[in-house]
């Protein structure tokens, strides 16, 4: 693996994980709204 595909490797690992945060983050407004409403 050279430094250019090592670079690019870990930009996709990192734009990954923000996907991630960034669902868990609407999942959770989601689930806060649901939850209000019931009650």
């Amino acid at each position: 693996m050279n430094l250019a595909q090592l670079r690019t490797f870990q930009s996709s690992e990192f734009n990954h994980l923000n996907t991630a945060t960034f669902k868990y983050r609407n999942l959770k407004r989601i689930l806060n709204k649901v939850s209000v409403r019931g009650l």
